[in-house]
C-alpha cells in the first residue's frame, strides 16, 4: 500500500487532501506555536530535507489547470521515511492540526518516482482509505 499523510482540507491545485509537509513548514514560522515544538518540527523537516528528494515532476500537462497536479505518496518499502512521517504527524497534531494517514493500492498514473516515493495523477478509479 502507498502511504500519504494529509490534512482534511483540499489542496487548491490538486483537489486532493493537502499534504502535511506544507503545514509542517508553516508551523515553524508561527509564533503561536511553542518554541520547543517549532524546534522539533524543524528537526524532523530537516531530516526529510536530507533524506527525501524533491520530486522532479509533480504535474502532467498544463500546471495551471486544477486537478492536474500529481500527488506524492510514500512507497511501501520506505519504512524509515514512513516512521519519520508518523513522528511529524504527531508533532503537527501537537500544534493543533489534525493529520490523516491515507493509503491506497492504486494511486493513479505514476508520473515520477524514486526509491522512497512516487508522484501520481489520480484517476477516477483511485480509491483511498483514511
Amino acid at each position: 500500500m502507498y502511504i500519504r499523510f494529509a490534512l482534511g482540507r483540499l489542496d487548491p491545485w490538486s483537489g486532493a487532501p493537502m499534504g502535511f509537509f506544507r503545514v509542517a513548514y508553516l508551523l515553524q514560522g508561527d509564533e503561536r506555536v511553542p518554541d520547543w515544538l517549532r524546534e522539533v518540527l524543524r528537526e524532523e523537516t530537516d531530516w526529510f530535507d536530507r533524506h527525501l528528494g524533491l520530486p522532479a515532476r509533480c504535474w502532467r500537462g498544463d500546471r495551471a489547470r486544477l486537478g492536474e497536479t500529481g500527488i506524492c505518496w510514500f512507497r511501501p518499502e520506505a519504512r524509515k521515511h514512513i516512521a519519520h512521517a508518523h513522528v511529524l504527524k504527531a508533532l503537527i497534531e501537537e500544534a493543533g492540526v489534525a493529520v490523516g494517514r491515507l493509503q491506497t493500492r492504486d494511486p493513479g498514473d505514476v508520473v515520477w518516482h524514486d526509491r522512497h516515493q512516487i508522484v501520481a495523477k489520480p484517476v477516477h478509479t483511485t480509491r483511498v482509505a483514511w
